[in-house]
């Protein structure tokens, strides 16, 4: 369910993005139109766009990234974590702002210039740039730990399989057949991306408890 829902939430944040990058630009076409049919046929575009595809696609996002936040709260404590989640605040006055200016090109009433729309168009990129680093920077291996140290990052997937020949310093002491169980267990939170930590003695801490 976990991984579904994932799915879905980037697919979400793919449409949702998309609509981001595009009204604006439309936005910067209708302030320099200068004849009756092209501004109305923006505002049919734009109406459309922002309706049909960033409204549902914003909260889908939201809806989506909210379950995930529900099924691993172990994120929460995570530092970058908040920061990326003040991004997303950020993104959604964004969206907002465009609603707004969309009512006042509706309205006829816009006075912004197509020059201030081009840079207006910018801030999404930015904005997306950040989530992007913070979460992929965010996200190293589970090899290698230092022990004594909590590991205050996450497994990312594939990490378990590059694991497997070290498999003796995660669980050391246990037989093949409750490795095998327990490396089950490390791969679940792996592909949940929960957080595990090094105890010191060659144990892992994940959000669902001790793995030896």
């Amino acid at each position: 369910m976990y991984l579904w829902i994932k799915a879905f939430h980037i697919v979400a944040i793919v449409t949702w993005f998309a609509g981001l990058f595009y009204l604006p630009r439309l936005f910067v076409y209708h302030a320099a139109a200068d004849d009756a049919a092209s501004r109305e046929r923006f505002k049919v575009m734009e109406r459309k766009l922002y309706r049909g595809i960033m409204l549902p696609s914003m909260i889908a996002t939201l809806v989506f990234g909210i379950s995930l936040l529900v099924l691993s709260p172990e994120w929460m404590k995570q530092g970058w974590m908040h920061t990326k989640l003040a991004l997303v605040v950020l993104l959604i006055g964004y969206h907002h702002m465009c609603g707004a200016f969309l009512k006042r090109f509706a309205a006829d009433s816009n006075t912004r210039s197509h020059v201030f729309f081009r840079w207006f168009n910018e801030a999404p990129v930015l904005v997306l740039l950040a989530i992007v680093i913070l979460v992929v920077v965010n996200l190293p291996s589970l090899c290698a730990p230092e022990p004594g140290r909590a590991l205050r990052r996450f497994a990312r997937p594939g990490a378990l399989s590059a694991c497997s020949t070290n498999r003796h310093r995660l669980w050391p002491g246990n037989k093949p057949d409750e490795r095998v169980e327990q490396r089950h267990e490390v791969a679940d939170a792996v592909h949940r991306n929960v957080p595990i930590f090094d105890d010191g003695v060659g144990r892992f801490q994940s959000g669902r408890g001790l793995v030896h």
